[in-house]
């Protein structure tokens, strides 16, 4: 019972450090601004929407018709302006504006005190559906030469050790009882 249990949680270990895997590599390649299937996925850098969302959250967002957003929803949008221009900011709309047939989206950051320049439809990427907390902090020390050693290298050559010995030991097992059969005719 227990070597099942051991072989069930080796095998879980696995699986979720290979997620953990795939997904801080999507992260480094393909940048904030990429959609997968219509998803996104942010690391937060500031504080500017604590305690909602902290630096150091990773945040999975959906392209959506900028039609249907909402005061309240929170939308990553490209900053085009200042010292904004070419970054992703995630701010909660706080106004919508209809003039001329064109939308345009009043956005605040919760911990920020003014609201950010006017953002038009074309620079939204995503709402922001949920959080991970903290994952970003794993995501910024994998991204250091020893950190990247301590999150991937060193928990992998663990658990492919891990599964060396389960096949020694199974392999061992195997050839004991192919000996005990050969040497005890009567179990044929």
């Amino acid at each position: 019972m227990l070597k099942k249990i051991l072989h069930i949680s080796s095998t879980v270990l696995f699986a979720v450090i290979f997620l953990i895997l795939v997904f801080f590599v999507l992260m480094k390649f393909m940048g904030g601004n990429q959609s997968i299937f219509g998803y996104n996925i942010f690391y937060v850098l500031t504080g500017s929407m604590e305690p909602q969302y902290s630096s150091g959250d990773i945040l999975l967002g959906k392209t959506v018709d900028p039609d249907t957003l909402q005061v309240g929803d929170v939308v990553t949008y490209m900053g085009t302006t200042g010292e904004i221009k070419d970054k992703m900011i995630t701010h909660e709309i706080i106004e919508i504006q209809n003039e001329n047939g064109t939308r345009r989206f009043i956005t605040k950051g919760l911990a920020n005190d003014l609201a950010d320049p006017p953002v038009e439809s074309w620079q939204i990427q995503s709402k922001i559906l949920f959080k991970i907390p903290l994952l970003g902090q794993i995501f910024s020390l994998a991204n250091t030469k020893w950190g990247f050693f301590g999150v991937f290298v060193l928990p992998m050559a663990l658990l492919v050790a891990s599964e060396v010995v389960s096949l020694v030991k199974l392999c061992k097992k195997d050839e004991k009882e192919e000996t005990d059969n050969e040497a005890d005719p009567s179990t044929d």
